[in-house]
């Protein structure tokens, strides 16, 4: 399941089960796109909040940014959704900008940036 597949729900939530884990309630539903790629006559899927937050920690656990692409030295915090997406997943709204390169990066990213940063040493 990927997570860039699905949005919130205008209304907030509904209460239906969830077809991954089988949750009451669910928050999040398939875009339009992702839907039409499994097929014209297809219903959009709901998820929970649960099972999105999981998909969503899996691909962001998934990227490797190649160690001093970005410089954190030169990266400073911005107003959230200032600057739209991250760069590095795509997948929450940036909090972290590197102004020479144009790259912004959520704290989720820029944790693991960190991390990495200190095993290198």
């Amino acid at each position: 399941m990927d997570p860039g597949d699905y949005s919130p729900i205008a209304d907030g939530s509904l209460i239906e089960p969830c077809p991954v884990c089988g949750g009451r309630v669910v928050h999040y539903v398939e875009r339009f796109q992702a839907r039409q790629a499994r097929g014209k006559q297809e219903k959009s899927r709901h998820i929970c909040r649960g099972c999105f937050n999981r998909a969503r920690d899996r691909e962001q656990a998934a990227v490797q940014v190649l160690p001093g692409a970005i410089p954190l030295d030169e990266v400073r915090p911005i107003t959230a959704g200032l600057v739209g997406r991250c760069s590095v997943c795509g997948l929450q709204a940036a909090t972290y900008d590197h102004a020479g390169s144009g790259t912004a990066i959520c704290s989720r990213c820029y944790e693991k940036l960190v991390r990495e940063q200190v095993d290198l040493r």
